[in-house]
């Protein structure tokens, strides 16, 4: 099978090709720079994936491609709004290929709600939220086979703009301040390695028709607040947290369907990072 990563040197789109190079599969990958391999694509020009869909001819497209956002403010930026969508349209007007989409946990925002299931009825308003959904809605409108991979945000090593996790971790190591968020915020947050393996685990297991949307996580029940208590656990010490954050957890009963879900919990993975972070701290 001939499968097509597009944003191939991202986070999760290096994670990813690393899965799915350990498989029998004719793997290609796209970024917008061409490096470690790839080929160089630029995903927002309509004639650049015509050309490249007709050289490879992919099967199967992983679309890991996305404005991606840096920090609180990214999620309200609207470039992201018309740059996911046209990267997408482009990838569908060229190609008839069965896709694996990556989309969001921020398509549940606004819902009153703790647990959060796949045919939720949705209606996000952040930007970045509405960018995903409506890559979702392209899809489904599409009809193609398509699995909608709904992630929360990744942390894990060598990443190279750190979140609310790795600045967490970090801070604590090193006995310094660090910032929480300063109003009520929705988040959830899970390690690169173990999102990358459990979508290697759908691909495998999930024989997809048309529009599949799935939750993708940990089966603890997050929050801002949550993180902070196993934080003060794994470190042993009191720390303050004077906002009361909304918690979120996925509904994972079809990813345990597909025996995709992770052997991890958020503690383990939490530790697990702590203790890299330590080990290239003192080495």
């Amino acid at each position: 099978m001939k499968v097509l990563i597009t944003g191939a040197n991202g986070f999760l789109g290096k994670h990813i090709y690393k899965k799915f190079s350990e498989e029998s599969i004719e793997l290609f990958k796209t970024s917008r720079d061409g490096f470690n391999n790839s080929i160089e694509c630029d995903l927002m020009s309509k004639i650049a994936v015509e050309n490249l869909i007709k050289k490879i001819r992919p099967e199967l497209i992983i679309h890991c491609a996305a404005f991606v956002p840096k920090s609180t403010k990214d999620y309200n930026d609207k470039k992201s709004l018309l740059i996911n969508s046209t990267m997408l349209k482009n990838l569908l007007n060229s190609s008839d290929s069965r896709m694996i989409y990556i989309s969001s946990m921020t398509v549940y925002e606004g819902l009153d709600k703790i647990i959060h299931h796949e045919l939720d009825s949705l209606k996000p308003f952040s930007p970045y939220a509405k960018s995903k959904f409506e890559g979702e809605m392209l899809l489904k409108c599409d009809g193609r086979d398509s699995l909608i991979v709904r992630i929360p945000g990744l942390f894990g090593k060598n990443r190279k703009k750190d979140g609310l996790v790795s600045n967490v971790l970090k801070a604590l190591i090193s006995q310094s301040d660090f910032n929480l968020p300063d109003k009520p915020t929705l988040w959830a947050s899970m390690s690169v390695e173990d999102a990358s393996t459990s979508i290697l685990k759908l691909f495998l297991n999930a024989n997809f028709k048309g529009y599949t949307p799935i939750n993708i996580g940990y089966e603890d029940t997050y929050s801002v607040n949550g993180f902070i208590d196993i934080c003060e656990k794994i470190f042993r010490v009191s720390l303050k947290c004077d906002i009361n954050h909304p918690k979120f957890k996925f509904d994972l009963r079809r990813l345990k369907k597909f025996k995709a879900l992770p052997k991890n919990d958020f503690k383990k993975a939490l530790i697990e990072l702590k203790e890299f972070y330590e080990f290239e701290n003192f080495r």
